[in-house]
């Protein structure tokens, strides 16, 4: 029996090794944990809910979250990550 945990755990690491791979292949080094930073600090940018974004990312308090993803991506950015969307085909 899976658990949603183990679910999103087996395609989590699926994506990390597509990542790795697109990385490779366009020769540059993708930083550990670089999505997860990314979205932690647009999160916490857009949302100004810090307590729910150390939730999100599994913190047992908000002050690690509060001391690394407080500052340094402004609101709008923040918005403009989350709305990120393929442009779509015009036939």
């Amino acid at each position: 029996m899976r658990t949603a945990m183990g679910v999103a755990s087996k395609n989590w690491q699926k994506l990390r090794r597509c990542l790795k791979k697109l990385a490779e292949i366009a020769g540059i080094v993708l930083p550990h944990n670089a999505l997860r930073h990314s979205f932690a600090s647009y999160a916490a940018a857009k949302t100004h809910d810090i307590p729910r974004v150390s939730m999100w990312l599994g913190h047992t308090s908000s002050n690690m979250t509060e001391k690394h993803y407080r500052e340094g991506v402004r609101a709008a950015e923040g918005e403009a990550w989350f709305n990120i969307f393929p442009e779509e085909e015009t036939k």
